[in-house]
């Protein structure tokens, strides 16, 4: 087997059907088997997979497991020399897999390559970032505030790249809707660290340690992908703010996780502080707003985030190694 294709599910029928489609259709000129691991959804995908991709091997769960447990169960029963994890919400136009295995062959050094991600408008998406430190930490407690917005977020917390050269990461990564990895660069029996919650710096963790094994993880622009951006989030929240909410949390708690792991307890301890910090700063000012802001919906929803994370911020055990 030359290419397994691993892709997490969780109440994205619309957008998997896509995901899938494009990929039957494109991938040629090589042997691959596409995995899919739901993650209890309720919105009719594993039905609508089994009856109109019957080539896919479903794997269901019953809970939501978050997205590290559930690729390393699609990792565990796969074959392929190199294994791509791929996000529900990315699609491809073009025979993606069989360039970027063509690219692995001739590269034995590499153990990981990102292609190219592109919006659906054809823009091209900033997908570096920063490995978790207390720049960027700030930089995303920033942005989690709305102080500043998207896009400069993503301007400050990266460094200026062009996106049509050919890039190796060094003290960047890439964010994981499309990772193209060569199995024999994974030394230990899982893929990633199931201790990350729900979403979020499980990519860059993944990428830490390869670099720490001096393998090469690779930017190649010749081949795209198309990238619904943060489907999911902005799908679950539209109707499951309580799941909306523990992913926000999820956001710091790994952040938190990924710091203590590979840089010590000290510098976690120091990043606690100035997110409590800032936290309870923003808490006061969204508690005015609520008190006099109508309608108070979101202002109240806000606060209940914020709360949430300022509580597990200040109260929360430091994760055990």
């Amino acid at each position: 087997m030359d290419v397994s294709i691993s892709i997490v599910n969780f109440d994205t029928k619309d957008m998997i059907a896509e995901c899938l489609a494009s990929i039957f259709k494109y991938t040629k000129d090589i042997e691959f088997e596409v995995i899919v691991v739901d993650n209890g959804s309720t919105d009719g995908s594993i039905e609508f997979i089994k009856n109109n991709f019957p080539k896919v091997r479903l794997i269901c769960n019953r809970i939501n497991e978050g997205f590290g447990p559930a690729h390393n169960k699609s990792f565990k029963v796969s074959s392929g020399k190199y294994f791509a994890v791929l996000n529900s919400d990315v699609i491809i136009d073009s025979n993606v897999f069989y360039e970027l295995k063509i690219f692995m062959d001739k590269n034995p050094d590499v153990a990981l390559v990102i292609p190219k991600v592109i919006y659906p408008n054809g823009n091209v998406q900033d997908i570096f970032r920063f490995y978790p430190g207390v720049k960027e930490t700030i930089l995303g407690a920033l942005y989690t505030f709305n102080i500043i917005d998207k896009e400069k977020f993503f301007k400050y917390s990266t460094k200026n790249c062009d996106y049509n050269k050919f890039k190796i990461l060094k003290n960047e990564y890439a964010m994981g809707c499309c990772y193209f990895l060569r199995r024999s660069s994974i030394a230990s029996s899982y893929l990633f660290d199931e201790k990350f919650s729900l979403v979020y710096s499980e990519d860059a963790d993944l990428s830490f340690r390869l670099k720490k094994q001096n393998f090469k993880i690779v930017y190649y622009p010749n081949v795209n992908v198309i990238h619904y951006s943060g489907y999911t989030v902005k799908n679950k929240k539209k109707y499951d703010y309580d799941l909306f909410k523990r992913i926000r949390v999820a956001f710091w708690k790994n952040k938190f996780y990924f710091i203590r792991k590979h840089h010590g307890l000290l510098r976690e301890i120091l990043l606690r502080i100035i997110v409590s910090v800032a936290f309870s700063i923003v808490l006061f000012f969204e508690f005015v707003k609520f008190i006099f802001k109508k309608p108070k919906s979101e202002s109240k929803h806000n606060l209940q985030i914020y709360w949430s994370i300022l509580i597990y911020t200040v109260f929360s055990k430091p994760k055990q190694i």
